[in-house]
């Protein structure tokens, strides 16, 4: 008796864990570059980090590799397949793509295009908008593990006055790939809207439990 007793533990021990490890091996899934989006604008994912500074909002995504090139498969004018799909996706895991927007706090009554912000006159308005447009690199680094990184590339939307806010991408590279198991901060060294240091940290779990792209 003792003995059926011990085994019925055990099954339900292995029954359990089998459960377990299922569940959190199993994987998101999505078919569209909208549901991506949804999927990566849950702050409950890890991926979006949101602060709030002095009248302003500052967002930080981290766009995974497998979006990045979901998205240039998709403008591909070429066969398309899981080949070429997967062959983008390597490309693209040797950097990071962040999107930074910068904006004002709505819920503090601030509504104002942030260029014009402490501005005031002509001059220091443009000399605002050229360095957002051309020298936003300067204020942004990324520190992976124990190193040290400077954008390679980044890139400011143009919104023709649409908006008040402002999306900056920004591309870190790795030619050995990035990985490490303390995490990724991005760092924000605001001269321009007394913003002061502002740190985004995101962690290796959440990149690599990115949806898987089904075609």
């Amino acid at each position: 008796m003792r003995q059926l007793k011990n085994n019925c533990n055990l099954f339900f021990i292995l029954f359990y864990l089998v459960i377990l490890f299922s569940g959190c091996s199993k994987k998101t899934v999505v078919n569209s570059l909208e549901d991506y989006n949804k999927w990566l604008g849950n702050k409950e994912n890890g991926l979006l980090k949101i602060k709030k500074v002095n009248g302003f909002e500052l967002k930080v995504k981290l766009l995974p590799a497998n979006y990045l090139a979901y998205k240039e498969y998709l403008d591909l004018e070429s066969t398309k397949g899981q080949k070429q799909l997967d062959s983008l996706i390597e490309l693209n895991k040797t950097s990071l793509t962040f999107l930074f927007t910068l904006s004002p706090d709505h819920e503090k009554g601030n509504s104002e295009d942030i260029i014009l912000s402490g501005v005031t006159s002509e001059q220091e308005y443009n000399e605002k908008a050229n360095t957002m447009s051309f020298n936003m690199d300067k204020y942004i680094s990324l520190k992976s593990g124990e190193h040290d990184h400077s954008p390679v590339l980044y890139n400011m939307e143009n919104i023709f006055g649409l908006n008040q806010g402002r999306n900056i991408l920004f591309v870190f590279s790795e030619p050995s790939g990035f990985k490490t198991d303390k995490g990724y901060d991005f760092r924000y060294t605001d001269e321009l809207f007394k913003l002061g240091i502002n740190h985004f940290l995101f962690n290796e779990k959440d990149l690599n439990n990115t949806p898987e792209v089904k075609l």
